[in-house]
């Protein structure tokens, strides 16, 4: 692990426990990153290598306080909709519309773009349903 590698805690939720629905091909990457730097750039692995491929549907973050300003990528692009995107203290829902497909073995990441009034964590998950 390099200087710039961060440990993260996520679950992933299986067999339709999802919090948005009960479809059975829906899933849950959940997350919660408490070592958020002041300085932007951080990356972290929501999904390291697919183990199934899936459409990312949607996501649900909030901060503890001020705001992170944030991008899903699948492999280094964006997903669309989910690029430079907002947080906050109040949960906010955001819906990937394009990009947002996922193979077998693509490295999902969410990158750090900017921080205002230094949030110290980020907290969400992402809906994803198996193609």
């Amino acid at each position: 692990m390099g200087n710039n590698s961060k440990k993260i805690d996520y679950h992933l939720n299986l067999g339709g426990n999802s919090i948005y629905n009960s479809n059975l091909n829906t899933e849950d990457i959940r997350f919660i990153f408490s070592d958020i730097d002041v300085d932007p750039g951080q990356v972290y692995n929501l999904d390291l290598k697919a183990r199934y491929p899936y459409t990312i549907e949607k996501i649900a973050v909030q901060t503890d306080t001020g705001g992170i300003n944030f991008t899903v990528a699948i492999n280094g692009v964006s997903v669309t909709g989910l690029s430079e995107i907002d947080a906050t203290d109040t949960i906010t829902d955001f819906t990937a519309t394009a990009l947002n497909t996922v193979a077998l073995g693509d490295l999902v990441t969410l990158t750090i773009v900017s921080l205002t009034d230094s949030p110290l964590q980020l907290s969400g998950s992402v809906q994803m349903k198996r193609t």
